[in-house]
């Protein structure tokens, strides 16, 4: 085997070369017309985007909780979620709705339509999509880009829960997946569901292998006069719907198969609620989870198996706990370097006579968990480095509770050259086999 080192060596052609596993998270603000926005900048041609957004206008904290999620493969093939609970209201107001022709939703807190958006193409330095409900104002969305000669598939797709515990075979995909993601806004018993008042169970979940999977969700219900609110985070399953003092529907994956997944459903609702998947094969997936540290400063997270190209991180704000906890709480965030990188949260809180709701969106870190009411930020990270098995976060402010946090890591295959891609035609570091 003949082995050559680059060092930043400058070629005066422009230089197009894409890594065995790409990936980019980028931030931009949403136009506020209707037609179609190029957001550029990935470095290579993403095989799916996938988008996370609250409502708000930049970096900072605002009022009500908010969440959204969606996917974007291709014109044809999208999916995304949005919900919201309105703060300082006597009477709860709670909203959720979803989409199977939209990539972005923004759900605004009367249950309508802030801001919808639909994917377009899939580009040679990043992605069009089409405003078709502008904003008001600018809304912040994140996104992380995925692709590489190693992502060889991905889909996403509408699937239901059974009505009673069992079993369930999921087909469709094309493939056998590598790698699941589960989302959805809230216990919908239609696809798509238009949005509108109602409980919101949203929640996020995935899972590598049979054996390393989590789920993180919250729950929301619609005009009570004493707010109901509660928050679920698991590492054996990769669906679940929290209820007030348990759970609606639970599900943890059985196996990977050849045209789908099938998910072994502990916990079923009488009439069967829907969320959306992604399936990913080609490369390496990690599901993992730690405790986070209780103290300022760099902290690595090890036995990933290989160096990642990107983080998503979730967490819903607490201790590990195998038991459904009171307010809503959540934090998301993902990055695939130590400037490439995004985190929002919300909060919602339980048992009080005015509803107190909250949210926060910052582009300079990978997780944020805030405390709803001022809001207050408790706990946030940033990417330090990416590393050979893992990855090390700085602890930037740091609560002092040891609380959970769910991971997801996207790499290449074992052995594969990893290329480092600046975009200005320039090599650095890369190794070729």
């Amino acid at each position: 085997m003949i082995r050559w080192i680059l060092l930043s060596l400058c070629f005066v052609w422009p230089l197009s070369v894409e890594a065995a596993f790409s990936a980019f998270a980028g931030s931009f603000d949403l136009n506020t017309v209707t037609g179609n926005q190029s957001i550029t900048g990935t470095g290579f041609q993403p095989d799916i985007v996938l988008f996370m957004y609250p409502l708000i206008a930049a970096d900072g904290n605002a009022v009500d909780a908010k969440w959204g999620m969606g996917a974007g493969i291709s014109s044809s093939s999208r999916r995304a979620v949005g919900m919201s609970s309105q703060d300082a209201q006597a009477s709860s107001v709670s909203a959720a709705g979803s989409s199977t022709i939209r990539c972005i939703l923004i759900v605004t807190n009367a249950g309508g339509t802030d801001s919808s958006v639909d994917f377009v193409s899939l580009d040679s330095n990043g992605f069009t999509i089409n405003v078709v409900t502008a904003p008001a104002s600018a809304r912040r969305i994140t996104y992380l880009a995925l692709g590489g000669t190693d992502l060889t598939n991905v889909n996403v797709q509408s699937i239901s829960s059974p009505t009673s515990a069992t079993t369930k075979a999921f087909t469709g995909t094309g493939f056998q997946p590598e790698a699941l993601i589960l989302f959805t806004a809230g216990a919908a018993t239609a696809d798509p569901q238009a949005p509108g008042a109602a409980n919101s169970t949203p929640f996020l979940g995935w899972a590598s292998s049979t054996t390393n999977l989590a789920v993180t969700g919250t729950r929301h219900v619609h005009n009570v006069a004493t707010m109901d609110t509660a928050r679920r985070q698991l590492t054996n399953k990769c669906w679940s719907h929290p209820s007030a003092t348990g759970v609606i529907v639970e599900a943890s994956l059985t196996s990977f198969d050849s045209d789908g997944f099938t998910l072994d459903f502990s916990t079923a609702n009488p009439s069967a609620v829907f969320a959306y998947a992604i399936t990913l094969r080609g490369g390496r997936y990690q599901s993992h989870t730690f405790n986070m540290s209780t103290t300022t400063g760099n902290t690595g997270v090890t036995g990933i198996g290989f160096q990642p190209a990107a983080v998503f991180l979730h967490s819903f704000h607490n201790i590990a706990a195998s038991t459904t906890q009171t307010h809503a709480r959540q934090g998301f965030g993902w990055a695939s370097s130590t400037t490439d990188r995004a985190a929002l949260a919300y909060g919602d809180t339980d048992n009080v006579a005015d509803a107190i709701c909250d949210q926060r969106f910052d582009s300079t870190k990978m997780l944020t968990l805030i405390t709803e009411g001022t809001p207050t930020v408790n706990d946030e990270f940033d990417l330090a480095s990416l590393d050979s098995g893992g990855y090390t976060y700085n602890h930037t402010t740091a609560s002092g509770v040891a609380e959970e946090v769910l991971g997801l890591a996207f790499g290449s295959t074992a052995g594969e050259p990893s290329i480092v891609y600046t975009g200005t035609g320039r090599l650095f570091g890369a190794t070729i086999y």
